[in-house]
């Protein structure tokens, strides 16, 4: 399962790379990141061998809406 989000990671890094934005992993945490800001999230579940994933790509959001949310566990200094 490891690999398979790495390569869904991969492709969300490319995506980005052919818009001129660079991006890349952080090996302790899942997404793809700029520099210590997560720019995609995703999730994979795999179930009696049906798998469902998804995304969050953050184009332009509005982060009042999220600032009470502590992002996959990570605490951060406000």
């Amino acid at each position: 399962m490891r690999r398979y989000v790495r390569r869904l990671e991969e492709v969300l890094i490319r995506t980005l790379a052919h818009f001129e934005v660079r991006a890349g992993r952080r090996t302790e945490y899942p997404g793809v990141w700029i520099d210590d800001r997560k720019i995609a999230q995703l999730g994979v579940h795999l179930s009696r061998w049906y798998t469902r994933h998804g995304f969050a790509l953050n184009v332009a959001p509005n982060l009042d809406h999220f600032r009470l949310i502590v992002p996959c566990g990570i605490a951060r200094a406000r």
